[in-house]
């Protein structure tokens, strides 16, 4: 296994074309297969801990892709697709945001699986996930419209009726009327932007760019244009950061996520929380009067 690995890095017909993954990208591909394989003798069909021979792999934050898009990245993306009357791709944003679920739960949403709780007066989503766990995703006004908008463009039941007659029916349709699947979805994500006018895929540019040095780690290289890749995750991260910036808890942000660790959330919010929470921003003006 510890071959493979090398062989993924070095020989891969990926690597051949296009170069050496991303450190994030391998530490992703590993950790799957050590999930895999702790499984796999945890359920007893093998007997040797083959997962404890997997060379570990850390990250440094220069590693990590920049998934930092807050309130005004999300939000100028849902007035340009509203504009255009785009509404699959504002549904879709609209939703990731507002839920911060993960783009495998989007996809097997079901008509089935809105609920109304008849306690607190509204509706919320019943999401099955990691590790077959359920979460109850409350549903905003607005975003409950965008669903039916979404499933009236697409020549939909709203869901409400349709939950009647096949609770089991796709909450969200491909334009052939089938389900999404993560594959899928990143790149109709990837297909939509790439379809639009070039005035504003510059625009997206702009906004979506953030300047970084070639080598974050070396003080001397130089300071060149990066962009934030937009993908469906980007929205879960989305909704992380507004919910930090909001001021809600860290706590409350990690079960909101489903993560099991809250770990994993820290590492979402780390540059936000990095500046946040800085001494600067809490000088006291006084002391150093209009220099601050």
């Amino acid at each position: 296994m510890q071959r493979y690995v090398d062989w993924l890095n070095t020989k891969s017909p990926y690597v051949i074309e296009n170069g050496p993954y991303k450190p994030a990208s391998l530490a992703q591909k590993v950790t799957i297969l050590k999930g895999f394989f702790k499984k796999l003798y945890e359920w007893q069909y093998i007997t040797t801990p083959l997962h404890l021979g997997f060379q570990s792999t850390t990250l440094t934050e220069a590693d990590r892709p920049n998934r930092d898009a807050g309130a005004t990245h999300v939000k100028y993306l849902l007035e340009l697709f509203e504009e255009l009357g785009h509404i699959p791709m504002f549904t879709i944003i609209h939703v990731l945001t507002t839920t911060g679920i993960r783009n495998s739960e989007f996809c097997r949403l079901k008509v089935g699986d809105v609920a109304f709780d008849s306690i607190n007066q509204c509706y919320y989503l019943n999401v099955i996930a990691k590790g077959s766990k359920l979460r109850q995703i409350p549903l905003r006004d607005k975003t409950l419209k965008s669903i039916n908008l979404f499933r009236h463009a697409r020549g939909l039941k709203p869901f409400l009726e349709m939950a009647k007659v096949d609770p089991n029916a796709p909450l969200f349709t491909t334009n052939t009327g089938g389900p999404f699947n993560s594959s899928y979805l990143a790149k109709y994500f990837h297909r939509q932007i790439a379809a639009l006018p070039s005035d504003r895929r510059d625009e997206i540019r702009e906004v979506f760019s953030y300047k970084e040095r070639e080598d974050p780690l070396d003080e001397s290289s130089p300071i060149i244009n990066k962009e934030i890749k937009i993908t469906p995750h980007l929205f879960r991260h989305a909704f992380a950061i507004i919910s930090s910036q909001s001021n809600i808890e860290l706590h409350k942000i990690s079960q909101s996520l489903g993560h099991e660790n809250i770990q994993t959330t820290k590492i979402y919010l780390e540059k936000v929380m990095a500046i946040e929470s800085h001494a600067i921003n809490s000088w006291d003006q006084n002391l150093f009067g209009d220099y601050i």
